[in-house]
């Protein structure tokens, strides 16, 4: 699924939160009639799919996270984002590449990653995440 902030076209994503995100991803969960679920989540969506299994842990089976880990109490992805920053864009690939590994990609498929990506929203890259649940483990 694209979470909520993460869809190009939508003129009002800049303006997406955490909770957007992570009602979506139980939205979805209800969709498929509130049966308990294998969730699996890449990257940014760290914070959102960590509330999951903290609000409804009877809904999740299991979290499989790929390229990423389930994130820490009162942890946010950059808490230093400035409040006038609508967004974080993909950081440049001499900076990511001291955090995630690019071997074996070279110039071409880094351009077309790069078009592709949309900037997580200000509000989501800045919310901290509240996990109060020891059930969610």
């Amino acid at each position: 699924m694209t979470l909520p902030g993460l869809d190009g076209d939508d003129a009002a994503r800049t303006l997406k939160t955490v909770g957007d995100q992570a009602g979506a991803i139980r939205g979805v969960i209800a969709w498929r009639g509130d049966q308990p679920v294998v969730v699996v989540a890449h990257g940014g969506a760290n914070t959102p799919v960590s509330l999951g299994p903290d609000r409804h842990p009877e809904l999740t089976v299991r979290v499989v996270w790929a390229d990423s880990g389930p994130a820490a109490d009162g942890t946010a992805f950059a808490p230093e984002l400035s409040a006038e920053r609508e967004e974080l864009p993909l950081p440049l690939y001499e900076d990511l590449g001291r955090r995630a590994s690019l071997v074996g990609l070279g110039a071409e498929t880094l351009e077309r990653f790069r078009k592709m990506t949309v900037p997580e929203p200000g509000p989501v890259a800045r919310q901290s995440v509240e996990l109060r649940n020891d059930d969610r483990r």
